[in-house]
């Protein structure tokens, strides 16, 4: 049958950069882009759109650690940073009035920590013990995963997020692993985000075990190690709309990567770095 296409905008121009941008940084250079007739389509946001604590990891000896599920602390996280982030819906709109979709970064390795603002809801999907205060990271739990998406990301995605990048901490041998041999978790994480339900279309009525959607479908790169995952609608000539796309941006769209570096020393000179 006929193959569903990504969504045209994913073949545009991404923005990248590990960097501690606040909301207001974001817009700014988001309107450097459009001052400059450049047509940027997606802003990814990275790790910093929730807290970090990278002495935890980067720090002197004495300072290192490992979190409840014995990996880097804070690289996992699903909470906005109030501080960088005052009013994320916003920051949003801002976005998208502009034309421009919103991706937040995610490393998923640590599970759901009770610091996170949906572990109230999250935990009890979960049945978890009251006394509970880490959820592990479980990808092939059926369960673990439909209340992820429905409890921790769904209510992101109804503030206005376009797009999940999942990091690479989902294998590798490093970081989480999962219990069956020669299954690589982000592939299988790709696997599951394309089966959910859109959150921007739930309403929290009674959810079903399932967690599937007919109306979702997973491009594999051509470059071999960027993944493309999303919801497809039928209301374009060629099924050419979408809905929700997550990406592996390793190798993903790599000419426009290179002309968005090509641009950085003119756009970000006054940000430093």
């Amino acid at each position: 049958g006929g193959q569903p296409l990504p969504p045209r905008y994913a073949f545009g121009l991404w923005y990248s950069r590990w960097w501690p941008y606040a909301d207001w940084q974001l817009a700014a250079l988001v309107d450097e882009f459009e001052v400059m007739a450049v047509p940027l389509d997606v802003l990814v946001v990275d790790m910093d759109w929730h807290a970090t604590c990278y002495r935890a990891t980067y720090g002197s000896e004495s300072e290192r650690h490992m979190d409840a599920s014995n990996n880097w602390p804070c690289w996992s996280g699903f909470s906005w940073d109030a501080k960088h982030f005052a009013d994320p819906q916003q920051f949003l709109g801002t976005c998208h009035a502009r034309g421009v979709h919103t991706a937040l970064n995610l490393h998923l390795q640590s599970g759901v920590l009770d610091s996170e603002d949906s572990w109230q809801s999250f935990s009890r999907a979960m049945q978890l013990p009251v006394h509970a205060t880490h959820a592990p990271f479980d990808p092939l739990n059926r369960s673990y995963s439909a209340a992820f998406h429905r409890h921790v990301l769904a209510p992101l995605e109804r503030q206005g997020v376009d797009l999940w990048w999942l990091d690479w901490q989902q294998g590798e041998d490093l970081f989480g692993k999962t219990d069956t041999d020669s299954l690589n978790p982000t592939l299988w994480l790709n696997h599951l985000y394309s089966l959910q339900p859109d959150g921007r279309e739930q309403q929290l009525a009674p959810h079903s075990s399932t967690a599937t959607s007919a109306s979702r479908a997973q491009v594999t790169h051509r470059m071999g190690t960027g993944l493309l995952t999303g919801s497809l609608a039928d209301n374009l000539p060629g099924k050419g709309a979408d809905s929700r796309i997550t990406a592996n941006m390793s190798q993903f769209a790599r000419s426009t990567t290179i002309l968005a570096r090509q641009r950085r020393r003119i756009i970000l000179h006054r940000y430093g770095g």
